[in-house]
């Protein structure tokens, strides 16, 4: 089970950016999410891969998670959701959201912002794997910087291919 906190900033329809911190507040990772292209950074190892987004999305959550879908589920715009492909939600006696599934990728909402339908708390599951996302800080579509949602390495990183990207991120 990877256990992790998430700085998450997204724009619509399909541009993410997380920032992923340790239990103790350390940053591990930044990612780069778009529609085709995804960009992980490892800064403490000064190391990154860019490649396909079902990759490094099939590899956190053991199938395929488009940006767009991750986004939605995130920011709690379930009108989108329910119109994508396959998603079957579930919800409470006030219509609220409590989980969804879509060929056996399964999520569920543990905790939400308040007040609000934004979640706090996310738990992905497919086979063997569990991710549990706790969200820190979220930020739709207020004019960030360009910038934020691509990728920008300091001098010196090295690129790296995936297999040897994958052994080293999950630490």
């Amino acid at each position: 089970m990877f256990r992790f906190r998430l700085g998450f900033y997204g724009r619509l329809p399909g541009e993410a950016r997380l920032e992923l911190f340790d239990p103790i507040g350390r940053l591990r990772a930044v990612v780069w999410l778009g529609p085709e292209l995804a960009t992980l950074y490892l800064p403490s190892e000064k190391v990154y891969w860019q490649g396909e987004s079902r990759v490094l999305t099939s590899e956190v959550f053991g199938q395929e998670l488009r940006a767009g879908e991750l986004l939605t589920i995130l920011a709690g715009r379930w009108d989108y959701l329910a119109s994508e492909d396959g998603w079957q939600l579930q919800h409470d006696d006030r219509g609220e959201v409590l989980a969804g599934e879509r060929d056996g990728l399964r999520f569920t909402i543990k905790e939400k912002f308040s007040p609000g339908l934004v979640p706090k708390t996310v738990q992905f599951s497919s086979g063997d794997y569990t991710v549990r996302m706790r969200v820190l800080r979220v930020s739709f579509n207020r004019g960030q910087e360009p910038s934020l949602f691509n990728p920008a390495l300091p001098p010196g990183v090295k690129q790296l291919g995936w297999k040897e990207m994958a052994g080293r991120w999950k630490k």
